[in-house]
């Protein structure tokens, strides 16, 4: 609308940059429009930048957002090197398997509003475990998962199904949180910070 001032950015949203120092690979999760992956990249400057979602069409509309925003995809070697390697993948979360997850090699993997129905959770429980397991012999990757709290039972069923042992053999799911409780979600109010 004309007239209007533009909107001022919250100046504490990216204030906190310790999971994302320069040496980190970072997998995102459900990138959508990659409003997420942009600000990190923009911000904390990771090594590398791998955004995902399982639907071309977003993934169109998403390489288009990474060149608008001054950052060049992977296969562009005139690229700018201060910039992190960005790459824009397909990745459906219920067919991706163990030997094309570690292609990724993430050292952090972040998804944001992706919990929204129980289908979604299970993918998503899914696709984790068998992204701790392409690490066989290194620490599984730091996850970070930021979600609105819709309905209580949705939040309850995600804790719930991380805390499960594996159905199949490989690596049990190990939860850690800087609280000491297995799996802390916390509602932050205007101006609050982790």
């Amino acid at each position: 609308a004309q007239g209007r001032a533009p909107r001022q950015a919250y100046p504490g949203a990216v204030e906190n940059t310790v999971p994302f120092p320069p040496a980190r690979t970072v997998l995102e999760l459900g990138s959508g429009a990659g409003l997420t992956g942009l600000a990190i990249c923009k911000m904390c400057r990771p090594r590398a930048y791998i955004f995902s979602d399982p639907h071309s069409r977003v993934l169109e509309q998403l390489r288009g957002n990474v060149l608008l925003n001054g950052l060049s995809l992977e296969a562009d070697i005139t690229g700018n090197l201060d910039s992190p390697r960005v790459t824009v993948a397909q990745l459906d979360w219920d067919v991706a398997t163990v030997h094309q997850l570690s292609a990724f090699q993430p050292d952090v993997v972040i998804a944001a509003d992706v919990l929204y129905c129980p289908e979604a959770i299970m993918s998503l429980v899914g696709v984790l475990r068998r992204l701790a397991a392409c690490r066989e012999h290194q620490r599984a990757p730091e996850v970070y998962v930021a979600f609105t709290v819709r309905n209580p039972e949705t939040c309850q069923l995600f804790t719930t199904k991380l805390a499960e042992p594996p159905h199949a053999p490989g690596p049990a799911w190990s939860l850690s949180c800087p609280c000491r409780t297995p799996v802390e979600v916390k509602e932050l109010g205007a101006g609050e910070k982790l």
